[in-house]
């Protein structure tokens, strides 16, 4: 799948995520159906030909990466926060998630179930080839890599 791009102001944010993690999956599957407006484009990593300009492989692995079309890109945590401004549905969690302050617990939380998630769901390590331009090819009829 080629980059996806912002073009206009109008364009849907997206959001990269591991679309192998069963946890990861859940929680976008939840937040898409969310998403009433489609304002967010729910893109797993690994159907990316190369990453978008300024990550790594290893970075979006490390955390989910949201790209609002202007201003810097968010990650982790505040790549979630970011989103309860743009769901209605999320509109009612959004005084917890900017509360001062409370981005220092919500880094830490983050961080742990990102780094734990493989113990709380089926997911796929991830480990990009050193000379490939993107991650292993996966056969999706059997979820083995291809060769």
């Amino acid at each position: 799948m080629p980059r996806p791009t912002q073009k206009s102001p109008d364009a849907p944010w997206l959001f990269y995520y591991d679309g192998d993690c069963g946890l990861c999956l859940r929680l976008v599957n939840l937040l898409a159906r969310l998403d009433y407006a489609n304002a967010v484009s729910w893109v797993a990593f690994q159907s990316l030909d190369a990453p978008p300009e300024g990550l790594t492989w290893q970075a979006l692995d490390r955390a989910v990466h949201l790209d609002t079309g202007s201003g810097p890109r968010h990650a982790g945590f505040f790549a979630v926060r970011k989103l309860t401004l743009k769901l209605p549905a999320l509109w009612p969690l959004a005084p917890l998630f900017w509360f001062p302050g409370v981005h220092l617990p919500g880094q830490a939380v983050y961080g742990w179930v990102a780094a734990n998630r493989r113990r709380f769901s089926r997911c796929r390590p991830f480990r990009p080839e050193p000379d490939a331009a993107r991650p292993f090819p996966i056969d999706r009829a059997t979820n083995r890599e291809s060769s």
